[in-house]
């Protein structure tokens, strides 16, 4: 991916779709990440990019353009495989950050279990 985008930033002919395209829509780099074309270019919430469906299409705000952009799809990479689930169910998009918390819960409870047994 990254010689992808180092060959495109020198070749005009071709468009980095991470980019905001129209001034309203683009691809989703990672959704684990802010940023997508720009550095922090979007709001996050618990470790995951905020998004808000409207219809049942994903949007994030963008903080550089102040407005809400259109998904085209959502890239859930690494332990943002975790929130696939809800975000495929219509019923459950709105809880799609739930799988990263209790992921992120697991890890914490590991660690803290780890400690209380290492002090005995």
């Amino acid at each position: 991916m990254t010689l992808l985008y180092l060959w495109s930033k020198d070749n005009p002919k071709v468009a980095n779709l991470t980019t905001v395209i129209n001034n309203n829509m683009t691809l989703d780099h990672n959704i684990n990440s802010s940023t997508n074309y720009l550095e922090d270019e979007y709001q996050m919430q618990f470790g995951l990019k905020k998004l808000i469906f409207k219809n049942g299409i994903p949007y994030g705000y963008n903080k550089n353009l102040n407005k809400e952009i259109k998904f085209l799809c959502i890239h859930c990479q690494g332990r943002g495989k975790s929130v696939m689930r809800f975000l495929y169910y219509k019923q459950l998009r709105d809880f799609y950050y739930i799988g990263n918390l209790v992921q992120a819960t697991k890890a914490k409870m590991k660690l803290l279990i780890k400690k209380i047994i290492s002090n005995k």
